[in-house]
């Protein structure tokens, strides 16, 4: 007697289930220089304009930045931020304590392959006027000029950094009321390695119901397919 096939959407919807039981929060750890928009791109995950709580490993909350507090949007407390002090030139008591921090939340029990690294370059909008004056001096006229600098400014941060380095998502005026990171969500879910990290980060967000239906859809297609190779 053969055994029922459970219905993909079940499958799924019953993955999610046991995931959400398992792990409550998705927790994030952002790295760079001081003032350089971080707390500009969670506010944007977290889709508010406020600031976050921020609380230590006993739930009290603090204000004194530590790496180990946990930075919490009450618009969304399913992710759990941790921010570093910066790099700031000639210093490295900070690259200390954020390898400690790793090797500790991130590395201790799933080793490096189930925790991706996603390079953010942020105020990438400040070399529209570099890339305008280059533009003009090509004699370009100033109107088309002010059209390509967008796109000629990326292609100058593709020249200053490593190609393997330049995101392939490039999103403007993040300091702005009422811009969303849709396209960087939507190219962090790519990147994930990993089918459970992918689906917690998708029902974790809140910014677009469109990036949860795209891979909903994705899940099941590929689902059908081991199906199909599984009983033919």
């Amino acid at each position: 007697m053969a055994t029922p096939v459970q219905p993909l959407s079940e499958n799924i919807a019953e993955r999610d289930h046991t995931l959400r039981e398992k792990f409550k929060r998705f927790r994030v750890l952002i790295l760079g220089r001081a003032n350089a928009g971080k707390t500009t791109i969670l506010q944007k995950v977290c889709n508010t304009d406020e600031q976050p709580e921020i609380f230590d490993s006993r739930g009290k909350k603090r204000g004194a930045h530590n790496i180990d507090n946990e930075m919490i949007f009450k618009s969304n407390p399913g992710f759990v931020f941790h921010d570093s002090r910066g790099f700031e030139s000639g210093g490295d008591s900070e690259l200390r304590v954020v390898k400690d921090f790793i090797a500790r939340l991130f590395f201790s029990e799933c080793g490096t392959g189930k925790v991706p690294a996603i390079a953010v370059f942020t105020k990438m909008d400040a070399l529209d006027s570099e890339a305008w004056n280059e533009l003009v001096k090509q004699n370009m006229s100033r109107e088309l000029a002010r059209q390509r600098a967008p796109e000629h400014s990326l292609s100058i941060a593709k020249s200053l950094y490593c190609e393997e380095l330049v995101p392939n998502v490039y999103i403007r005026d993040m300091n702005r009321e009422n811009t969303q990171c849709v396209e960087l969500i939507q190219e962090t879910v790519s990147v994930l390695g990993d089918s459970n990290l992918r689906l917690l980060l998708v029902s974790t967000q809140q910014v677009s119901i469109e990036i949860c239906v795209t891979y909903a859809l994705k899940e099941c297609v590929m689902l059908l397919d081991v199906a199909n190779r599984k009983f033919s």
